[in-house]
């Protein structure tokens, strides 16, 4: 109760008289995670100079400076930090998720907090017991997640390397600066796991971010690349025609870094073919103008074609492929004929 006041006063005098240290309530804290949570440097002061352990772990498996990083407490966090090295200890003590005092600050957006803790040598990564892998959640996917920019710009400076994942998630949250921030520092923009994994331009295009996406094209990014639309294999404009419906300047930027416009994808339609089943006029004249053919090579375009003529109900869709598919009747008119003869 004393520690809970904060009565400096109150507790040397416990402690004076025997009071028990390592004490805990029944959440597992002893007094110096109880002075931590409350942010009072004086009581953790007294408690240290009792010789309190710094390194105790409550029934979350959470020691006092994990909860110092998660406040943002300067003061408190470099008080724990040189209590820790003075007992040759580690400030990457980890949680019950494996995350350290690092992690904890990343995640909670405290820029000063992680830059301490680098200064004294604290992993990188906020997880060092975990073999870091495109799925595992480190500080700077942490970081990412919150859209911390500053803690992003700590991390990066001190050698972190993003990954494709760490990419991906920044795309997917369109914060175009930390796109920004983690191509500088090398993040590939064509890598990924496997070709069922979705690439950082894919995502953009999902989430309709086109200043991500023009970042990306001029950083390097594929558009010929096969991508994985959960049915089928697409090329990126596929993927834009069909989600970027009624906004075509995805599409645009697309054609403009030289997305091949009668590219055929795993479902047997070329991306005007796409725009058609969907009625978007802008974007069929927005697609032919870049000179897509509305049947480039295959009849079984026209036969997929067609009945999205039907499903419109539009003569617009029908006048405009007139001359580029065979009208059915006259296809079925002209093969009674030859069984005539």
């Amino acid at each position: 109760m004393a520690v809970q006041l904060g009565d400096i006063a109150l507790v040397k005098n416990l402690l004076n008289n025997g009071a028990d240290l390592e004490a805990r309530n029944g959440e597992g804290q002893t007094p110096l995670h109880i002075a931590t949570l409350n942010h009072n440097l004086e009581v953790i002061k007294v408690l240290f100079g009792a010789g309190i352990n710094v390194e105790a772990k409550d029934n979350k498996r959470t020691a006092p400076i994990h909860y110092a990083a998660d406040s943002g407490k300067e003061l408190i966090v470099r008080l724990l930090v040189n209590r820790l090295l003075e007992m040759k200890s580690t400030v990457d003590i980890p949680d019950r998720q494996g995350a350290t005092a690092l992690y904890r600050a990343a995640a909670n957006g405290h820029a000063s907090i992680v830059s301490i803790l680098l200064q004294v040598a604290a992993d990188k990564s906020g997880r060092p017991g975990l073999r870091l892998t495109e799925s595992t959640n480190s500080a700077l996917k942490a970081a990412i997640s919150g859209g911390y920019q500053e803690v992003v710009d700590v991390l990066l400076s001190a050698g972190c390397r993003p990954t494709h994942s760490e990419l991906e998630k920044a795309v997917v949250g369109g914060n175009l600066d930390i796109v920004d921030a983690l191509l500088n520092a090398g993040a590939n923009v064509n890598k990924r796991p496997s070709r069922f994994n979705r690439t950082a331009l894919q995502a953009a295009i999902e989430g309709r971010h086109e200043m991500i996406v023009a970042r990306l094209l001029a950083a390097g990014a594929r558009t010929d690349e096969e991508v994985w639309d959960g049915s089928y294999i697409m090329t990126p404009l596929h993927i834009a025609v069909r989600t970027s419906q009624r906004s075509v300047n995805i599409v645009k930027k697309l054609l403009a870094a030289g997305a091949n416009v009668n590219e055929i994808g795993g479902n047997l339609q070329t991306p005007l073919q796409e725009a058609t089943g969907l009625g978007d006029e802008e974007m069929i004249e927005l697609l032919s103008a870049a000179s897509a053919e509305a049947n480039p090579g295959r009849e079984i375009s026209c036969a997929a074609l067609l009945p999205g003529f039907e499903t419109n109900g539009r003569g617009f869709f029908a006048n405009y492929f007139l001359g580029a598919c065979p009208d059915p009747a006259a296809t079925e008119t002209n093969s009674e004929k030859g069984n005539q003869l």
